[in-house]
């Protein structure tokens, strides 16, 4: 896939590859962690980064203060492998964050299995719909899992700002 998942309406399908990017306002020290969808594997979490040398998550290491964020770093691809509800969380912090293994836990995300046909964001607030054209802040028809997902991320202390993008991925049949 090729575009920009807040403007583009074109479907996310499995095999589709995807690149997160973004610019702080000043560096900051920040985790990105994936969520995927109900009854995967990849259901529970995946710390992206901080990341080792192999680019694997590395639940032991504090994060670095960076001014950008892009996962996965040049070269690496990033490919969604199951059709339903995919969750990319920025949690970002202007003072030295802790290793993920400290403190993260038990995240509660049960999965969305059917990802439906609406792409969310939020800012720690309410839940705003993509592509962009979709007018308005959204209160209703946000997963319960996704909703309780930011809640966890806006209680936790440790962190200035965390961003959510969830988007569904289709299993590309028609």
């Amino acid at each position: 896939m090729l575009g920009d998942l807040e403007w583009s309406p074109g479907d996310v399908r499995v095999k589709d590859s995807v690149v997160v990017q973004a610019e702080f306002d000043a560096p900051a020290y920040y985790y990105l962690i994936a969520f995927g969808p109900a009854g995967t594997k990849e259901g529970t979490e995946q710390l992206c980064q901080p990341d080792d040398e192999a680019g694997e998550g590395a639940r032991t290491a504090k994060p670095e203060k960076r001014p950008a964020v892009r996962y996965p770093r040049e070269g690496g691809v990033f490919v969604v492998d199951a059709p339903g509800l995919h969750v990319f969380v920025l949690a970002a912090s202007t003072r030295p964050l802790p290793p993920y293994a400290e403190w993260a836990g038990e995240p509660p995300w049960s999965g969305v299995g059917d990802g439906g046909n609406t792409r969310w964001h939020s800012d720690g607030g309410e839940f705003s719909r993509f592509p962009r054209e979709r007018p308005g802040k959204v209160r209703i028809d946000v997963p319960e899992p996704l909703r309780k997902l930011r809640d966890w991320f806006k209680a936790r202390p440790e962190f200035d700002a965390v961003q959510i993008f969830a988007f569904p991925v289709t299993d590309g049949r028609d």
